[in-house]
């Protein structure tokens, strides 16, 4: 966008293009992706405290978020520190939850293991 100001031949300009199409898609914080040789993967937070390792692809990063692809629907918990200490089905406690703000992005809040 243009202001209403004439532009003088040898006024310095600054451009931006954007690198991809936007697209709406699932992302959560980057911390929270573990990747491993035999692939990557979250941990999401279960009902009763517990928690689950959920595959996932990672696609791009805009920022601290990364688009993911697999079993989450927006509003899960994962957890973003200490994910890779986690081992499927133990408790984790909710230290805190953070909410980011992402044009493209549905993401889920942080949770962390106990202690």
């Amino acid at each position: 966008a243009l202001s209403d100001t004439p532009l003088l031949v040898g006024n310095a300009i600054e451009v931006s293009l954007p690198e991809r199409d936007v697209a709406k898609t699932m992302a959560v914080p980057r911390d929270a992706l573990v990747m491993r040789a035999d692939g990557s993967y979250v941990f999401r937070v279960t009902s009763d405290g517990g928690s689950e390792r959920v595959s996932v692809r990672a696609g791009a990063s805009d920022g601290q978020l990364t688009a993911v692809e697999g079993l989450l629907n927006a509003g899960d918990l994962v957890v973003v520190r200490g994910a890779e200490r986690l081992a499927p089905g133990q408790k984790v406690q909710i230290a805190a939850q953070g909410t980011v703000a992402a044009n493209t992005a549905s993401l889920a809040p942080a949770a962390k293991p106990p202690g």
